[in-house]
């Protein structure tokens, strides 16, 4: 069985140190994410096995 991966990406201001965009996208079904809100985010990346992040 294949496993479980999200790619995730972030963007924060360099200035204000506020998220201004997590995006997400899951391998197991192709599904995608982009929002600024952290646990909307949290909900997507829930049960996966592993994170591949870039900006982290």
């Amino acid at each position: 069985m294949a496993k479980s991966i999200v790619f995730i990406d972030s963007e924060v201001g360099v200035d204000d140190k506020k998220i201004h965009d997590l995006g997400a996208v899951r391998s197991s079904d192709g599904a995608t994410f982009h929002s600024a809100s952290v646990g909307d985010f949290c909900a997507f990346i829930s049960g996966a096995e592993f994170l591949c992040g870039h900006n982290i």
